[in-house]
């Protein structure tokens, strides 16, 4: 029975956030574009939910057709987009790092920065 248990106990994918520069590559694509999550996912056949979670690196980035359909909506091609990729320098504000590792923690971590938050601020 314990290994039964034991076998249903893997994370979903969901649960590992990994930010990877193809991500946030794809954002700035979407974003130069000047189109919404939604315009994109009606555009592309696939939904806004889905461009958030690539864009957030709650799954994985696309390959093959779909990362073509992503690529051929922002007006690049698959060469180009490796070629950003390659050449990517991270350059986030201080609160946008904040804000990829609030996605990281677990509930009660949040509890816990929301507690030293408030202590900062009062």
């Amino acid at each position: 029975m314990a290994l039964v248990a034991e076998k249903y106990r893997t994370k979903k994918r969901s649960d590992r956030i990994e930010m990877i520069d193809e991500a946030r590559v794809l954002k700035i694509l979407r974003s130069e574009s000047k189109l919404s999550m939604k315009k994109v996912a009606d555009l592309v056949g696939l939904s806004d939910s889905y461009i958030a979670h690539v864009e957030t690196g709650r799954i994985d980035v696309p390959e093959g057709e779909k990362l073509n359909r992503l690529l051929k909506v922002y007006g690049t091609q698959l060469g180009t987009f490796r070629e950003r990729v390659r050449t990517f320098a991270v350059q986030i504000t201080p609160e946008q790092e904040l804000m990829e590792l609030v996605y990281r923690l677990r509930p009660h971590e949040i509890k816990a920065l929301v507690a030293v938050a408030k202590s900062m601020v009062c």
